[in-house]
């Protein structure tokens, strides 16, 4: 007795797991050669710079508001007197501290503010800063060096 087979048209099951399973290998080395957590933090350093490119506009119409001087504050108490000039007070979108300092010499007291953070793709201190030129080329005043 013959037995004619039918031309099959289709993957057995242990051949979908072998594709399967070559697909998952290739996706697990793809992800170890990219490091996501490099991408995600480089986007976690373009939000910082973006919340400090908005304080320091608002600092900026504070300044000019009351009377020529910013906000003797730490960075987490900034959002009170920064309420009227931003719809909303940024906080770090990772693990590090968002740094807000203001000049203490004598003359220039509250003339010149720092903003400071840690980069997560440089491992840097990323730094801006503003208030009068008298204040920051001031003796003692370390800021905008």
């Amino acid at each position: 007795m013959i037995h004619k087979f039918k031309n099959k048209k289709g993957l057995t099951l242990i051949e979908l797991l072998i594709v399967v399973a070559i697909l998952g290998i290739l996706a697990g080395l793809v992800l170890v050669v990219l490091d996501p957590s490099y991408f995600f933090g480089k986007g976690r350093d373009s939000r910082r710079r973006s919340d400090f490119d908005s304080v320091k506009a608002a600092l900026e119409q504070y300044y000019l508001d009351n009377g020529r001087e910013y906000p003797n504050v730490t960075y987490t108490n900034l959002a009170t007197p920064l309420a009227p000039y931003l719809d909303s007070f940024s906080q770090d979108p990772g693990a590090s501290t968002y740094v807000y300092s203001v000049s203490a010499v004598s003359g220039m007291v509250n003339k010149c503010y720092q903003l400071s953070v840690t980069l997560e793709e440089t491992g840097l201190s990323y730094e801006t800063c503003g208030g009068s030129l008298s204040c920051q080329n001031a003796a003692g005043n370390n800021f905008c060096d």
